[in-house]
């Protein structure tokens, strides 16, 4: 478990970022203009963040809102189909499906 940043120095740094912000400079020119190295600028900036020194956490994040239908071919390949797809779509993919597939097989 890491410790806390000692609170005089948290508070010196986020005055330097405060700083920091209101420049147009680099962050290598400004450590080098407050006398401080770039490697600790990083660190201190991570330390002051909200999320501090914590792990990031991970949320499960569901893209997909509409049912999904699979397409297996014969090759063993499959095709996740959005379920929204109209019958019109449908038909055009799967006849292109069929053309390629038998175009494939077919002899030279």
């Amino acid at each position: 478990m890491s410790r806390s940043p000692n609170p005089q120095l948290l508070s010196v740094w986020q005055e330097r970022f405060t700083r920091f912000a209101s420049t147009d400079l680099t962050v290598a020119e400004f450590c080098r203009s407050e006398g401080v190295s770039t490697p600790s600028f990083y660190r201190w900036k991570k330390l002051a963040s909200p999320m501090g020194s914590q792990s990031p956490r991970f949320v499960p994040l569901k893209l997909n809102t509409v049912p999904v239908a699979t397409l297996t071919l014969p090759g063993g390949a499959s095709i996740d189909l959005p379920g929204d797809l109209s019958r019109s779509r449908l038909s055009d993919l799967f006849s292109a499906v069929i053309e390629a597939t038998h175009t494939e097989a077919s002899p030279c």
